[in-house]
């Protein structure tokens, strides 16, 4: 085998290595980003309850996750942002997350126009803390919904 062949054997082999990496990246991603719709979304409608510090602790925990898992991996923020998207601001995800508050605390009737035009900038701060990879505090997630 030539050394040309063997380089180019060698750069096709990290190609593929790198796109199961990106793979395993978007299901990291895919894996929590409901539960980042979901908390984002009971820290900006319910900033009166006793669990609203909780909330915002697991959100950090659950960004952090993500960003430890997509660390290695080369994705983008428009990709991470993507899936974010696609899975927290879709109608079916918005419903779901509608029903839950709604059968937890009781609160008012909710439009899933109006929550998806309040989660979506909110998805998309998260997708740039989690593309700059650098680890997210507790006041990083509070200043993100003052």
């Amino acid at each position: 085998m030539s050394d040309v062949r063997k380089y180019i054997n060698i750069v096709e082999k990290y190609e593929r290595m790198d796109e199961v990496s990106r793979g395993d990246a978007i299901k990291s991603v895919q894996k929590f980003s409901y539960q980042i719709g979901f908390h984002a979304l009971k820290i900006v409608l319910l900033p009166e309850f006793q669990a609203y510090n909780h909330w915002i602790g697991e959100l950090r925990t659950f960004i952090n996750n993500v960003m430890r898992k997509t660390a290695k991996a080369k994705i983008k923020r428009v990709d991470i942002e993507a899936t974010l998207a696609h899975d927290c601001l879709s109608y079916h995800s918005i419903n779901r997350m509608i029903s839950h508050i709604n059968s937890e605390y009781d609160t008012v009737r909710l439009n899933s126009d109006e929550i998806r035009k309040k989660l979506e900038p909110i998805i998309n701060k998260i997708a740039y803390l989690i593309d700059n990879g650098t680890h997210v505090s507790y006041n990083d997630i509070n200043e993100m919904f003052e």
